[in-house]
């Protein structure tokens, strides 16, 4: 799920899992936790979130790769607000064996003409403005 901030990811990123039964993967809560908890990852992003800093993407990337190995991620995911750089893309293209659907939400879209669509979702709830492609590539 992509798109800026306010654009609504997290919540449709919820009802999708819901509807679905994914897993919800958000780097954000992810990091969080990790602080709260103080594992190895949290004590090296804790100096980045206290300062506001963006936390470096191969610290991202690392947590995220964990989160993927779960038992829950086997039936299908969500990746809310992940990937937000190019470099953070190409590790996830490389970490992924397929990816069946990209998500773009854009603040508004429903005033507006989509681009790059490939479809719309239906699924109850969610709103059906949402759109989609499928990527040609695994």
């Amino acid at each position: 799920m992509l798109g800026p901030p306010g654009a609504g990811k997290g919540t449709q990123a919820r009802k999708l899992c819901t509807y679905y039964n994914y897993a919800r993967i958000s780097t954000g809560d992810m990091l969080r936790e990790s602080v709260r908890k103080k594992t190895a990852l949290g004590r090296k992003a804790k100096g980045y979130i206290e300062t506001g800093a963006l936390v470096p993407d191969r610290l991202v990337d690392a947590i995220v790769k964990a989160r993927l190995a779960r038992k829950d991620c086997e039936n299908g995911f969500v990746l809310d607000g992940y990937p937000r750089t190019i470099p953070q893309a190409e590790f996830l293209d490389a970490v992924l064996t397929s990816a069946s659907k990209i998500i773009r939400r854009s603040p508004g879209a429903e005033r507006g003409a989509p681009r790059e669509t490939g479809g719309s979702l239906d699924v109850p709830g969610l709103r059906k403005n949402l759109q989609f492609r499928i990527s040609a590539q695994p």
